[in-house]
């Protein structure tokens, strides 16, 4: 029996516990960054490594913030839809970086569904911008999933002030990923040349917006010529001009030619007279024609490189001859001298067979006689314009020892291979042709020199990327007359479906009595000894 004295002892007790107040749990509100070492931290990171999204969803629930922003980060790298609800809720999180982070995990997605959920967590009313960098997030993320709706809505703000950049540039992110987006508006456009154009705006936001006017597609901007031609040749900034010299391209206005030609001759950051010079691809060729061929002797390479890139890619027929002669001066160096005889080759008429046959050889002779590599590789890519040489650039591929040499007769056997007209081009020996095209291919593939060390131990690229080749080989395996049994990118060299490299020398080994091996096709081979005895601008097969 429990004495009195023991039950006025557990009273007592119990009324002086109930008189003290409960301890609150002490909420973390600081971020770490000496984490690197911590166990928790690095499991978040191992997860998201292996795309386990499930387990991930604790740590947006943890105590501590730091495991809740590395959480949120996963998922904007996972990108996983089926997180959007369970992000959504971590826009209301009491620490700012941890809704950031939430905000810019729900753009990366792009879910539609989170849309709402972002609208909603934009504070409207944040008069001492305690939360101007959560809502700059929010306005870029909503670019990225929001509607044409919200896009209005966006651009109509223009009550930012001048010192509120994190939101003026919140703004010209979500309008700029719109714009990438294919989503476009007039009131949006118009906002984004206000900023870009006017000086007192922040330089992030113009940058931002600048570069919304290059990139953004299909965007009309003839409305806006008078202030784009005015403030674009006197920006002081180079990397806004460079922005607004691609985009006054876009208008299709004699103003805006008689701005790039004038702005091109006072111009004097290189990279803006890049742009220009790819401007100018839009307009009359004869507008901007002497400016061009007198920056194929431009001192910076970059200038000069894209001057000639320009007659390659948009030359005319009436000027190929005059590539040629150009290609001749001895001021200018060998990759210019290169790329103008692919624009000669590439623009010549097709009638003009002797002075096609002349260049070519011209060209063939400039690559033999080329002592560096990357000069022998520009003078490669030039003899890719004639499709005829695919039997020489594939000699040259078994002959060269260093990698850019390689990369680029590969690359233009590719281009030769990738030709529209390929069969119009080749005619009737289009299906032997193309036959031959894909025994190089697969020659190419399964010779193990994917990649070659130079002398200093670095390894480098000995042809395209193995799935274009797959591509390209794969294409004439299609094509009526070719009957071998073109690898699939399944069966690579390391792949452990064959075995890895000693199958794959097995598989080199066996594929000769299918397809065309380097001794047919390369030096010294009867497809060669039948090449070289015909004249330099006939080496057709049969």
């Amino acid at each position: 029996m429990i004495k009195p004295g023991v039950w006025l002892a557990v009273g007592i007790s119990l009324a002086l516990s109930s008189c003290i107040p409960p301890q609150k749990e002490k909420i973390l509100t600081e971020i770490r960054t000496d984490v690197l070492n911590d166990p928790e931290y690095q499991r978040i990171y191992n997860l998201q490594d292996q795309l386990l999204s499930d387990s991930l969803y604790p740590y947006l629930r943890h105590t501590d913030p730091t495991y809740r922003l590395a959480a949120a980060n996963a998922f904007a790298s996972l990108r996983d839809s089926s997180a959007v609800d369970s992000l959504a809720r971590v826009l209301g999180d009491p620490v700012g970086a941890v809704r950031e982070a939430a905000a810019y995990a729900l753009g990366q997605i792009g879910s539609a569904k989170a849309e709402p959920h972002l609208i909603e967590a934009f504070d409207p009313y944040d008069s001492l911008g305690l939360a101007t960098q959560v809502n700059a997030a929010i306005l870029e993320a909503l670019g990225k999933c929001g509607s044409a709706a919200t896009l209005e809505q966006m651009s109509s703000v223009v009550t930012y002030r001048n010192t509120d950049t994190l939101l003026l540039l919140g703004q010209a992110r979500g309008i700029y990923r719109f714009g990438l987006r294919g989503i476009l508006s007039e009131r949006g456009t118009k906002r984004m040349v206000d900023l870009a154009v006017q000086p007192a705006y922040p330089a992030s936001a113009r940058l931002m917006a600048a570069n919304y006017l290059a990139r953004a597609a299909k965007i009309p901007l003839d409305t806006f010529a008078g202030p784009l031609a005015q403030s674009a040749p006197t920006e002081p900034d180079p990397w806004i001009r460079m922005a607004l010299a691609t985009a006054l391209g876009k208008v299709k206005r004699p103003v805006a030619i008689d701005t790039l030609v004038s702005w091109y001759a006072k111009e004097t950051d290189y990279r803006v007279k890049v742009n220009l010079i790819r401007a100018f691809a839009n307009f009359d060729y004869t507008r901007s024609r002497d400016l061009i061929i007198a920056s194929l002797k431009d001192p910076q390479l970059h200038v000069a490189n894209r001057a000639a890139q320009f007659f390659l890619e948009y030359g005319q027929p009436n000027d190929a001859m005059a590539y040629w002669r150009l290609s001749r001066d001895t001021l200018l160096s060998a990759p210019i001298k290169a790329a103008l005889l692919g624009a000669a080759q590439r623009h010549l008429p097709a009638y003009f067979q002797e002075s096609r046959g002349a260049i070519n050889q011209d060209n063939r002779v400039r690559f033999e006689l080329a002592q560096k590599p990357y000069n022998k590789a520009a003078y490669l890519r030039a003899l890719g314009e004639y499709g005829w040489n695919y039997r020489y650039l594939f000699r040259a591929w078994t002959e060269a020892r260093h990698p850019a040499v390689r990369s680029a007769a590969a690359e233009a056997l590719a281009a030769i291979s990738a030709r529209t007209d390929f069969d119009k081009y080749f005619g009737f020996g289009h299906r032997k042709t193309a036959s031959e095209f894909a025994g190089i291919f697969k020659t190419i593939l399964l010779s193990g020199m994917l990649t070659y060390g130079d002398r200093s131990g670095r390894f480098a690229p000995a042809c395209p990327p193995v799935p274009a080749l797959y591509r390209y080989a794969d294409v004439h395996r299609h094509r009526p007359g070719y009957a071998a049994n073109t690898q699939r990118p399944g069966n690579l060299p390391g792949n452990s479906a064959n075995g890895g490299i000693s199958a794959h020398r097995e598989n080199a080994s066996s594929c000769k009595a299918q397809v065309q091996s380097p001794d047919q096709l390369g030096p010294g081979g009867p497809a060669w000894a039948q090449a070289q005895s015909r004249p330099y601008d006939d080496q057709r097969a049969d």
